[in-house]
């Protein structure tokens, strides 16, 4: 590819091992955050324009993708060198290798209308500095997100608009948002959010392992979860300094051999998109700097982890409530002998109703009797013919590497609303269900 962006080159070079080409270039495209930033800062400069160059990829000679170059301007008003970044917005599909049969899940890919171009990607920008830095684009790359899972109730919004929602101005003179911003903007675009922080009472007991698990279930649901890492601890920042950055997870790297979920891909904003984080090293990057640290009054040993995730409005229901609820029922169930073992590798999933009952109903059993007996059951929860309901559905798989074939031997679902359990089956064992006309659960054992 002829050397058109260093930046892009970059990223093609390191995430696609060069073998994006460009298919064609267009001049004066239309992109919604340039626009933004033209209005609201370069619309009096002479030698600016409201368009953008576009490039069209392609990936052995197929579409992949297009990436979008800001005009880089000199200055500022304030005269400020320039920016980081010509990129823009950036709609591409992952590279080739990061496919499931790899081990790679990519949870949040969602097929976009990027300008006419329907791409299945994970959205991606660099932001202008003058407008916001990597906590603003993070949002932007999980509203984007949001916008595709929730339809109608989240929009996503320019970096500009979304700087301007945080701080009352457009300008960020190259400072982040605190995690309290980020929780506000997203509920002030329709969404529910969660915050994860061991700096708070809530959280200080929780160990890596158990916070690992909560934002599994989050990205394994297809939300992307915002995390706040030390730059100085991530390899693709080349010995930085120490320094707080957000990161966006949109999937998980699972061991194809033991089943486990062994990373995490994410977008960093700042660098590159899908980019692949183990799960040893993530340990070691989910922190805070020291220097914040002195400054709230806490020691250089501590570790301040911090995440925000955004959910569909309806939901209210964080999962590490479900799971708590979801180990006392069974060991409930399993000491009155009702169960012959109460642990089950878990797969969890954020998923409405409607997506139930199509699975339920298409479902094959081991025995087609069991899957007779618990459809007589599921029509007696009124709550799951309810069209878009949320729930927390919870797969029980025999054995942990059962999770890549998708096989489970059981289900669990718990309202995301009020995180009430609503229904919970085990192959061949029992159905326990919530009776609206008895008012009351039952346990109907299968016989």
């Amino acid at each position: 590819m002829v050397t058109i962006s260093p930046i892009f080159d970059k990223i093609n070079k390191r995430i696609y091992s060069s073998k994006l080409k460009l298919g064609k270039i267009e001049e004066g495209a239309l992109d919604e955050n340039w626009y933004s930033e033209y209005k609201n800062l370069f619309r009096d400069d002479p030698q600016a324009t409201p368009w953008i160059t576009r490039l069209c990829l392609e990936y052995r000679k197929k579409d992949w993708g297009i990436c979008n170059l800001r005009p880089v301007q000199p200055t500022s008003p304030k005269s400020h060198q320039e920016f980081a970044s010509e990129i823009s917005e950036m709609y591409i599909k992952p590279p080739k290798h990061m496919a499931e049969d790899n081990g790679y899940y990519i949870k949040c890919l969602c097929d976009v209308n990027a300008y006419g171009n329907w791409i299945k990607c994970v959205p991606f920008i660099m932001p202008n500095y003058y407008f916001g830095a990597c906590a603003q684009a993070s949002v932007w790359i999980a509203l984007k997100c949001l916008e595709n899972k929730s339809g109608r109730n989240v929009k996503s919004a320019p970096i500009p608009e979304i700087q301007k929602a945080a701080t009352g101005h457009y300008f960020s003179d190259y400072q982040g948002l605190a995690f309290e911003n980020i929780t506000r903007l997203l509920k002030m675009n329709s969404c529910e959010s969660f915050v994860y922080d061991t700096s708070m009472e809530s959280f200080k007991n929780f160990s890596f392992d158990e916070l690992y698990n909560i934002i599994y279930a989050y990205v394994e649901s297809g939300l992307p979860v915002i995390l706040g890492v030390d730059v100085s601890k991530l390899e693709w920042w080349d010995d930085h300094e120490p320094g707080f950055h957000t990161i966006v997870l949109i999937g998980h790297t699972m061991n194809k051999e033991s089943g486990e979920i062994d990373g995490f891909i994410l977008h960093d904003q700042t660098k590159f998109p899908y980019i692949e984080i183990k799960k040893d090293d993530l340990e070691k990057a989910w922190d805070t700097t020291d220097q914040y640290k002195k400054e709230m009054g806490y020691s250089e040993d501590t570790t301040i982890q911090k995440a925000v995730v955004g959910v569909p409005p309806a939901v209210k229901a964080a999962y590490e409530e479900i799971i708590l609820t979801h180990h006392i029922v069974l060991n409930d169930l399993y000491l009155k002998g009702n169960i012959d073992k109460r642990d089950y590798p878990i797969r969890p999933m954020l998923i409405n109703t409607e997506q139930f009952v199509i699975g339920v109903t298409t479902a094959k059993f081991d025995d087609p009797s069991f899957g007779e007996f618990l459809m007589k059951r599921i029509k007696k929860i009124p709550f799951l013919h309810f069209r878009f309901r949320w729930i927390w559905a919870l797969h029980l798989h025999e054995h942990e590497k059962k999770r890549e074939e998708r096989e489970v031997t059981g289900m669990a679902l718990y309202d995301g609303i009020t995180g009430k359990l609503i229904l919970l089956f085990i192959e061949n064992e029992l159905v326990l269900y919530y009776d609206a006309k008895e008012n009351q659960y039952k346990i109907d054992p299968y016989q």
